[in-house]
C-alpha cells in the first residue's frame, strides 16, 4: 500500500517506502514510535506485509536508477528523499514552530501547529494528529472543509465571479451588523469532527446587501479556524505568531477578516508556495546542506511582520458566530 509520493519514489529508485507524516494520516501507525500498529492492522483484515517501510522524512531511500532516468529524463543517480505530505512540508514552509501558526485558505480551510511529542493527546478527538517531516515535532490541523470552496460557491450563486465576489467583500468594512455564515456546507471538520452538511445564514435582515453577504462569508469562513486556534492554545500552549498563506495572504479581504479575527501577531510569507518551500527544506536538510531542519527552516523561510491594531468588531462579530453555532447545534 503506497500514497501517491511513495509509489512515485518507488518508479523512481524500485524502493518501496514511506514517511512518518503520510502513515500517520491512514490511522494505522503509533506515534510514539513511528511503527505500524500491527494490532490495529489485523482488526481490519489488512496485510501487514504489505505496508511499506517508515522512513525519517529525511532519509534518502535510494537514487533514480537507469531505467527511470531513460523515462523521465532525470540524470540517473540522483538521490531520492522520500519526503513527507503535504500539510507537514506546508507547515514547514510556513514557518511553523512550537510560537507560530499557520493559517491558510484554500479549497479547504486549515490552521496547522506543531507541539511537543505526547501534547497530542490533549486534542484527541478534537483537532487532528500527525507525525511531523520535523521528527522531534507533532503536527496538528485544525480545518474546515468548505474554505476557500464555501466562497467559490457563494460567488457562483449569484453569478459573480471570484474577482467581482473579493471587490464585493473588500469594499464593506468589518462591522457587528453583518449577519452570520456558518460556512458547514461540506460539514463543521475540527474542533466537532461532525461532517454532516450543516451551512446557514443567520440573523440576516431585509436591508443586508449582497456586499455585505460577501464580507460576512469570509469573515464566517475564518470564524471556524478561529475557534481551532483557541483550542489548541487552552489545550496546549500559547502562540504569539500567525503565518497568513495562501488566499488568507493573496485576497485584501480575506487578510482584512483574519488580521481583525486572529489576536496572535500576523506574518506574510516570502515564498508564495509553502508546500514546495518545505519539500526544499526538507531535501536540503537529507543532503546535509544543513545539519537539522530547525536550520534550514531559519535560512529558508522569511516572514515578514504586518502592521495591525485591535479591532473590536471582530471580537464581537466572533462571539456572535459561537452564539449562533451553539443556537444551530
Amino acid at each position: 500500500f503506497l500514497q501517491s509520493k511513495d509509489y512515485i519514489a518507488m518508479r523512481l529508485t524500485g524502493r518501496m517506502a514511506t514517511d512518518p507524516t503520510d502513515a500517520s494520516g491512514v490511522l494505522g501507525m503509533r506515534l510514539a514510535d513511528n511503527a505500524w500498529d500491527t494490532d490495529f492492522l489485523k482488526d481490519l483484515k489488512l496485510d501487514f506485509n504489505k505496508m511499506p517501510d517508515i522512513l525519517p522524512s529525511t532519509a534518502i531511500i535510494g537514487h533514480v536508477t537507469q531505467e527511470a532516468a531513460v523515462q523521465t529524463g532525470l540524470a540517473q543517480g540522483i538521490p531520492v528523499v522520500i519526503g513527507s505530505g503535504d500539510l507537514a512540508s506546508a507547515a514547514l514552509g510556513s514557518g511553523v514552530d512550537t510560537d507560530t501558526l499557520s493559517l491558510t485558505l484554500g479549497t479547504a480551510g486549515q490552521m496547522l501547529a506543531v507541539g511537543i511529542h505526547g501534547e497530542g493527546a490533549k486534542l484527541a478527538g478534537k483537532l487532528f494528529v500527525f507525525a511531523h517531516a520535523n521528527p522531534s515535532q507533532e503536527l496538528y490541523l485544525g480545518s474546515v472543509p468548505a474554505g476557500g470552496f464555501a466562497l467559490e460557491w457563494m460567488a457562483k450563486m449569484h453569478n459573480l465571479t471570484i474577482e467581482q465576489f473579493f471587490q464585493m467583500a473588500k469594499s464593506i468594512p468589518l462591522n457587528s451588523n453583518l449577519p452570520v455564515f456558518l460556512p458547514y456546507i461540506l460539514g463543521k471538520g475540527a474542533p466537532s469532527m461532525d461532517y454532516t452538511p450543516a451551512g446557514a445564514w443567520l440573523e440576516l435582515h431585509a436591508e443586508h446587501t449582497l456586499a455585505e453577504l460577501c464580507k460576512a462569508a469570509v469573515f464566517g469562513t475564518l470564524c471556524p479556524l478561529r475557534q481551532c486556534a483557541d483550542l489548541l492554545e487552552t489545550l496546549t500552549r500559547q502562540r504569539s505568531r500567525l503565518t497568513l498563506q495562501a488566499l488568507a495572504c493573496r485576497e485584501e479581504a480575506v487578510r482584512e477578516c483574519a488580521v481583525a479575527l486572529f489576536t496572535q501577531n500576523k506574518l506574510l510569507p516570502e515564498a508564495s508556495e509553502a508546500s514546495l518551500l518545505g519539500a526544499a527544506i526538507i531535501g536540503f536538510t537529507a543532503l546535509g546542506v544543513y545539519p537539522t531542519m530547525e536550520s534550514a527552516l531559519a535560512a529558508m523561510c522569511r516572514l515578514h511582520p504586518m502592521e495591525s491594531s485591535p479591532c473590536p468588531e471582530a471580537n464581537m462579530m466572533f462571539c456572535r458566530f459561537l452564539e449562533c453555532v451553539q443556537r444551530a447545534t
